[in-house]
């Protein structure tokens, strides 16, 4: 997880991006590394754990706050 975070996310003031959209990202990273993904609920648990504060967004959908993801590199 921390090495996903490492490659794909930073951290930006005011820029929320949904977490199924992030999550998405990460199930790619690791089907490209080989990797067992976890979980939706724990992929989001980890998320809050590195310390990504959650909020709701326009109809109620999970984001991240002040996240921002770095162009895809697979």
């Amino acid at each position: 997880m921390e090495n996903f975070l490492n490659e794909n996310i930073r951290t930006v003031k005011f820029s929320n991006i949904p977490a199924k959209e992030i999550y998405e990202r990460y199930l790619k990273y690791c089907e490209m590394h080989s990797v067992k993904p976890l979980t939706f609920i724990l992929f989001n648990k980890e998320m809050v754990k590195f310390g990504f504060g959650k909020c709701r967004g326009t109809r109620g959908i999970l984001q991240f706050k002040d996240v921002y993801l770095l162009k895809c590199k697979y």
